[in-house]
This record gives C-alpha cells, sequence and structure tokens, in this order.
C-alpha cells in the first residue's frame, strides 16, 4: 500500500492519515474489526479506528504538525475540525466524496498564541 501526496493511504473505499514524512512511501496496513495499523516493515507508524461508513476519512492532526510548523499559513486548508479554533470566515462549499472526516481534538496551545498577537 502506498501513502499519496497528501499522506494518505486508503483501505477499501476510507481514507487514513499517516506521519506527513512518509508520503509517497509503501507501507503495511493492518485492518481489525475496530482498528487500522499502518506500519512500516518495523514499526507502527499511525493507528486509527476503522471508519464503519464509506468514502470517510480519518485525518490526525499531529501526523501535519511538522509541515504546519514550516508553513503556518497552510492552516487555512486544513480540512479538520481544529478550524474551529480559527477566527471566522466564509467557508468555501466542499465537493469531495469524502465528506465525513474524524479528526481528534488537536493540541492547539502553540497556536492560539499566534492568533492573539495578531
Amino acid at each position: 500500500m502506498k501513502a499519496n501526496q497528501s499522506s494518505l493511504v486508503q483501505f477499501e473505499t476510507n481514507r487514513y492519515s499517516v506521519l506527513s514524512e512518509y508520503a509517497y512511501s509503501s507501507l503495511w496496513l493492518k485492518a481489525f474489526v475496530d482498528r487500522i495499523e499502518i506500519t512500516t516493515q518495523e514499526q507502527v507508524i499511525a493507528l486509527h479506528e476503522r471508519l464503519k461508513g464509506r468514502f470517510e476519512e480519518s485525518i490526525r492532526f499531529e501526523h501535519y504538525r511538522k509541515v504546519l510548523d514550516r508553513k503556518p499559513g497552510g492552516m487555512q486548508h486544513l480540512r479538520l475540525e481544529a478550524k474551529k479554533y480559527l477566527p471566522e470566515k466564509t467557508p468555501k462549499p466542499s465537493v469531495s466524496r469524502y465528506s465525513q472526516v474524524y479528526v481528534r481534538p488537536p493540541d492547539l496551545t502553540q497556536y492560539r498564541q499566534l492568533l492573539r498577537n495578531s
């Protein structure tokens, strides 16, 4: 299984995130009844709850932290629930088959300081 340019691995019709440094890498995916494990040959690099629906995504904010530290303007392009911590803007309508996204709440304390200073 190969991760795409967005660090997502597809299993059946659903997609799961991996650390950004594994984009374009060949990985192993182990599917269990309740979870998905994505591994290299040596170690587990991502663990997600298995999605029950179709065309859903499970994205973990931590997987993209290094990219966002390098490119802080990238926060506006996130499709995560983390956007609720950002100032309100008019959202663009999403045209994606993957409309349902499950995200664990990220720790945005360092980014909140940046927003207060603006």
